[in-house]
């Protein structure tokens, strides 16, 4: 009888060996699909940063290219006092992109009236204004080249945030349209 006593006191240390070893396979693999789940969720959240900058850049080629073509409100030369000092976009629901007054002429050398004039414009994107810092960002660049002249090009350049504040989250993307 005694031998009897000794084998089951051995299979019980057996069984949680094999106890232990169970529940370490499953704690590896629920530690493997957190740690998938956690580079899912940082490929998501980065997608969707690069979609708002996107978007915000082509809202606002949209909207300058409508101020441009519909109500031709840009800056043309160094003497147009009239040229405004904000755009609106789709009555307010793209807010107001605000003035920035860095405005450059060029007048050619050969003393024509044809030069080049830049608006720049900046401002959010969003109709929420009590976040701005959070909310996509945009800055818009008018180039008008050789104005009246016979080759006269307008560029306009806009670069698209996801976010106004800078910080490791910032993603931009830009946009350029030439005609």
């Amino acid at each position: 009888m005694k031998k009897n006593n000794i084998k089951i006191k051995n299979k019980k240390g057996f069984v949680l060996f094999i106890a232990i070893m169970v529940s370490s396979i499953l704690i590896s693999v629920a530690m493997f699909i957190a740690f998938i789940a956690q580079k899912e969720l940082i490929l998501a959240q980065s997608a969707k940063s690069t979609q708002q900058a996107f978007y915000a850049a082509d809202s606002a080629v949209e909207c300058a290219l409508y101020q441009d073509f519909r109500k031709a409100e840009f800056r043309r030369n160094s003497n147009q006092v009239n040229f405004p000092n904000q755009i609106s976009c789709a009555h307010g629901v793209l807010g107001i992109i605000n003035y920035l007054p860095n405005l450059s002429t060029a007048t050619p050398s050969d003393g024509s009236s044809n030069g080049t004039a830049i608006s720049y414009y900046e401002g959010s994107l969003s109709d929420d204004m009590n976040d701005t810092a959070n909310q996509p960002y945009v800055r818009v660049r008018v180039k008008k080249i050789d104005i009246d002249g016979p080759h006269e090009k307008t560029i306009i350049e806009a670069w698209g945030h996801n976010i106004k504040k800078n910080s490791t989250a910032l993603v931009e993307r830009a946009l350029k349209v030439v005609y």
